[in-house]
């Protein structure tokens, strides 16, 4: 197989994927990769919207975590806030 091809999907993982922030999000990412690589192996006319598709599935589901995690940091704070404020 043509090393320009892997050059390029392996580029595409790198523009589509996010830094896993934890285990989750890393088996997350994981799992796209080997979907990614099924599809190669399987067709090496694969067609690139089908693998930028799931990487951008996964870039949405890896996303939506860090939202989460950021909401949950401003409640801590907000409670630690309340806290401070109770305490004084």
């Amino acid at each position: 197989m043509d090393n320009y091809f892997f050059e390029r999907l392996e580029n595409a993982i790198k523009k589509f994927m996010a830094t896993p922030a934890d285990e989750e999000a890393h088996a997350i990412a994981m799992q796209a990769i080997r979907r990614c690589k099924a599809i190669v192996a399987k067709d090496y006319k694969v067609l690139w919207e089908e693998v930028e598709g799931i990487l951008l599935d996964v870039r949405g589901d890896l996303d939506r975590m860090q939202s989460d995690l950021d909401k949950e940091r401003i409640l801590v704070r907000e409670i630690i806030g309340a806290l401070s404020s109770t305490s004084r």
